[in-house]
């Protein structure tokens, strides 16, 4: 099976499979994404948190405080991996949708942090 819009020679990719998709709906999709992987990074952040409380009130023995804490230190180190991938991703979008939603696309870069 060859690709239907013959855009890439491909047998069937994504892209080809979508029909009805919009330039405005699949900016909104990807931003919509991006926030998505945002909500569920500060859910992990918190739960690296309260687990940082938790050992700290039940455990007096500090190598086993020092284990818990190295576990925080790697998760956040990977957390910020993805923080980049999705600034990356954000900036990227940008490029390709310069005039759509310029200003939402502003305020979302503002309110990331980056």
């Amino acid at each position: 099976m060859n690709c239907r819009n013959r855009c890439c020679g491909c047998s069937g990719c994504f892209c080809c499979n979508r029909r009805g998709v919009t330039t405005k709906s699949s900016c909104d999709q990807i931003l919509e994404s991006i926030a998505c992987m945002e909500n569920s990074l500060s859910k992990i952040l918190s739960s690296e948190s309260e687990k940082l409380q938790k050992i700290l009130q039940i455990s007096n023995d500090p190598d086993e405080i020092l284990a818990v804490n190295e576990s925080i230190n790697t998760t956040i180190i990977n957390i910020m991996h993805l923080e980049q991938v999705l600034y990356n991703k954000l900036q990227i979008t940008k490029s390709i949708y310069p005039d759509q939603g310029r200003r939402n696309l502003d305020e979302y870069a503002d309110h990331s942090g980056q």
